[in-house]
């Protein structure tokens, strides 16, 4: 499978990945992480992992992809997000393939609060929702998250 990476970080999520996807593309705007990220993959002779130095906004490319993963990514805590909610979620749709899944992780409630209901119902206009859980860890920051797997309508 081809698998993009919403926020990738450091990267370690996406080589992770690429261990048994075919192609992974991570998308990061801070370029630090990105090389950090650059570094590990070359460490750990993971090829087919591509690091993009941009916002998710201003990703673009030609290329569908079978899995979008967006952990706690929709928004973000600087307020740098430029996209709505709904601009997010359409662009996470039309980069997948016909039947591709999405993958999301809700921000901790204490940050997403009662808005986690309306991103939900955004999600349910393009995605069948498979698979709902609620993250338990013991940990507060962690506590209350809500994964998502969901496939694109």
């Amino acid at each position: 499978r081809t698998v993009l990476d919403i926020g990738s970080n450091s990267g370690f999520i996406s080589i992770g990945l690429a261990r048994t996807a075919s192609d992974v593309v991570g998308v990061e705007s801070n370029p630090y992480l990105n090389k950090l990220g650059r570094l590990a993959a070359e460490y750990l002779t993971q090829k087919n992992v591509t690091l993009c130095d941009t916002s998710f906004e201003n990703f673009e490319t030609s290329t569908s992809f079978d899995v979008v993963t967006s952990f706690a990514n929709h928004s973000t805590f600087d307020g740098n997000t430029q996209h709505t909610i709904e601009e997010y979620f359409e662009k996470c749709h039309s980069l997948l393939n016909v039947n591709g899944i999405l993958l999301f992780e809700s921000h901790a409630p204490s940050y997403e609060g009662s808005q986690l209901g309306e991103v939900i119902k955004i999600v349910e206009q393009k995605f069948d929702i498979k698979r709902r859980a609620t993250l338990q860890t013991g940990r507060w920051f962690d506590d209350g998250r809500t994964l998502i797997e969901a496939v694109a309508k």
